[in-house]
């Protein structure tokens, strides 16, 4: 079914309902002009999507017909249309502050809110989505992406068992992007870990000439790290901490605290 039918079938239905709203009191008169150019005038509005001009025009109407039920609930449903296309624009340029802001805002104008529940339950969770996204896409350290897609899980699960969400299917949605993001912080977890375990390296071998508790106190954590790394095994078969020890072909600096003793 058409849009352009739907609204022309509303409105035949509107038409209708001023009709029979003057069953039951005699003889009634035919629609006024005015009547019936704001019904025109309504479904120009409506076709061409301006829901604030559709919103005054029904306003107009209800003071004609004040008990029409149609017609009320068609200003709902407009007023409902106008502040979704509002939220819509903030979201499509990222202003999703402002488009949850603009919501309560709305409910709080309102008896009856015209704000659909699933309206305000998308938008509050499109923040959420949105604040991990950003963290995922721009992770200082692999631990802080692993925390990241733990809390991001959560939170599919979560919104999966809201009515609101559920034909999102949310955990379709995200499957391919955890299971990349998961690469990544595999990723750089291993490049931490070369980089953690040459800075070991390199500070042990720094320390073995000048001092030498330090050096084991260094050396012990590389082994605890990396047990197989090269200069662990070089100390356990020569028992000996030396700048050559820990790094093959490293000058020995002299040992200040031992240079005069004799």
């Amino acid at each position: 079914m058409s849009k352009i039918f739907r609204i022309f079938s509303g409105l035949l239905v509107l038409t209708f309902a001023f009709i029979i709203a003057g069953c039951g009191q005699g003889d009634y008169p035919p629609p006024s002009l005015t009547r019936s150019n704001l019904i025109l005038e309504l479904f120009s509005a409506l076709k061409n999507n301006d829901s604030q001009l559709a919103i005054a025009k029904i306003q107009k109407l209800r003071k004609l017909e004040q008990s029409n039920v149609f017609i009320a609930k068609l200003e709902i449903q407009e007023q409902n249309n106008l502040i979704i296309n509002k939220v819509q624009k903030d979201v499509d340029a990222g202003k999703i502050d402002k488009a949850i802001a603009l919501l309560k805002d709305e409910v709080k104008k309102y008896d009856v809110s015209p704000i659909p529940r699933q309206a305000i339950v998308e938008v509050e969770a499109l923040k959420q989505f949105d604040d991990l996204i950003e963290k995922m896409n721009h992770p200082v350290t692999s631990q802080q992406l692993a925390y990241a897609i733990v809390d991001m899980r959560k939170l599919i699960k979560a919104k999966s068992k809201l009515p609101e969400l559920k034909k999102y299917k949310l955990d379709k949605i995200f499957k391919k992007y955890l299971a990349n993001r998961k690469k990544l912080a595999e990723k750089m977890e291993k490049i931490e870990d070369t980089r953690a375990e040459f800075d070991l390296v390199s500070e042990t071998a720094s320390l073995a000439s000048t001092d030498r508790a330090q050096a084991e106190s260094a050396l012990a954590c590389l082994a605890l790290d990396s047990p197989s790394h090269p200069a662990v095994k070089r100390f356990m078969k020569t028992r000996k901490i030396s700048p050559d020890t820990i790094i093959p072909g490293m000058e020995t600096k002299p040992d200040k605290k031992n240079a005069d003793v004799r």
